[in-house]
């Protein structure tokens, strides 16, 4: 599609030199046709890509000429490298924006090809660094201004103090005021000297700090290899009970030396001479071992057999702490999980009763005697009514639920509004086909 787009575009490059009428006149014409407009955005694009070389092609020509006269002042900055680098910098800024400005005014003739100047522009702001525009902030000249405000709020108060000179203790307050005053301009002088001081310190530290670190991480390498194989050993023991298959292919010779340790500690309390035989069988087997791989796959089924053995010890563990027996209790209760709201509660209330039974004895025995002349009945009566309020609130909150439902439907409408306006801008669609262009045109520019 580019052959047929790239036509249109040389026969309108004789009438006009801008991209920007290119552009319009490719949307225009197919959107005559009755096209659609996504279709439009992505043939707009190579169009555009395809006037550009020819563009190029023409300032190649003239750019080669200038570049002669560039190569005669390189030859003078040789010169000025024996002097310090703060000067060198302060230099070289200064010729190249005279540069710029002779540019533009030969381009402007020629009905503005701006474009092609935005990406020449990126590669020499990358040297500025943006260092002369620190220098020209103006902050020394804003700080002045602060003190002149501050020394007529003072010509108002002298006014009553003229009226207030028969009091001696008024004076006294007068004296700390000028302390202050000297205090302040101590703190703002240390204040520019930071700064100045900051800025220099950060390029310099960035190209010690990578010498440095490669340097260091060559010798620390020599001496933990040496460490690392005595530590491997203790630190693979906790391992084999998570991971029991993904380790033992890689790492077998290791893992079986481990394992006749923790044997020795079991099997001293039981019998003794009965597995001092099967270790003796074991080491001649792995001398063999090494050789071939076959023999390596009935190892697995006597692993399997020594794991039975370690839960033997974990049972042991438990019977000693007499804490963990109340945490069993525990967990039948949770097998009624109908109903969670009412388990919190009772796990809090059976806490609070035990201390609670103790103090209702005391006073069970002395209302005994008082039943005799009061009744009864009409304190059981209001305990009642306080629990047919609490199933009141219940009810309340089935009735929000109802309410979020209905704003739900809302939601979907207003977002049915917003897909029709998008597809009536024709302004949308040609924004779409610049950011396209921009992208396309680096990418021939490297091919070419």
């Amino acid at each position: 599609m580019v052959s047929q787009f790239g036509s249109l575009g040389y026969t309108i490059m004789g009438k006009t030199a801008d991209l920007t009428v290119v552009q319009k006149t490719i949307i225009d014409t197919l959107h005559k046709e009755g096209k659609p407009q996504t279709f439009i955005a992505k043939e707009a694009s190579c169009s555009q890509s395809a006037v550009s070389k020819h563009v190029n092609r023409k300032k190649k020509k003239k750019k080669k000429k200038k570049k002669k006269k560039k190569k005669k002042k390189k030859k003078k900055k040789k010169k000025k490298k024996k002097k310090k680098k703060k000067k060198k910098k302060k230099k070289k800024k200064k010729k190249k924006k005279k540069k710029k400005k002779k540019k533009k005014k030969k381009k402007k003739k020629k009905k503005k090809k701006k474009k092609k100047k935005k990406k020449k522009k990126k590669k020499k702001k990358k040297k500025k660094k943006k260092k002369k525009k620190k220098k020209k902030k103006k902050k020394k000249k804003k700080k002045k201004k602060k003190k002149k405000k501050k020394k007529k709020k003072k010509k108002k108060k002298k006014k009553k103090k003229k009226k207030k000179k028969k009091k001696k203790k008024k004076k006294k307050k007068k004296k700390k005021k000028k302390k202050k005053k000297k205090k302040k301009k101590k703190k703002k002088k240390k204040k520019k000297k930071k700064k100045k001081k900051k800025k220099k310190k950060k390029k310099k530290k960035k190209k010690k700090k990578k010498k440095k670190k490669k340097k260091k991480k060559k010798k620390k390498k020599k001496k933990k290899k040496k460490k690392k194989k005595k530590k491997k050993k203790k630190k693979k023991k906790k391992k084999k009970k998570k991971k029991k298959k993904k380790k033992k292919k890689k790492k077998k010779k290791k893992k079986k030396k481990k394992k006749k340790k923790k044997k020795k500690k079991k099997k001293k309390k039981k019998k003794k001479k009965k597995k001092k035989k099967k270790k003796k069988k074991k080491k001649k087997k792995k001398k063999k071992k090494k050789k071939k791989k076959k023999k390596k796959k009935k190892k697995k089924k006597k692993k399997k057999k020594k794991k039975k053995k370690k839960k033997k010890k974990k049972k042991k563990k438990k019977k000693k702490k007499k804490k963990k027996k109340k945490k069993k209790k525990k967990k039948k209760k949770k097998k009624k999980k109908k109903k969670k709201k009412k388990k919190k509660k009772k796990k809090k209330k059976k806490k609070k009763k035990k201390k609670k039974k103790k103090k209702k004895k005391k006073k069970k025995k002395k209302k005994k005697k008082k039943k005799k002349k009061k009744k009864k009945k009409k304190k059981k009566k209001k305990k009642k009514k306080k629990k047919k309020k609490k199933k009141k609130k219940k009810k309340k909150k089935k009735k929000k639920k109802k309410k979020k439902k209905k704003k739900k439907k809302k939601k979907k409408k207003k977002k049915k509004k917003k897909k029709k306006k998008k597809k009536k801008d024709l302004n949308y669609f040609s924004l779409c086909a610049l950011n396209l262009f921009n992208t396309q045109v680096s990418k021939f520019k490297l091919n070419y």
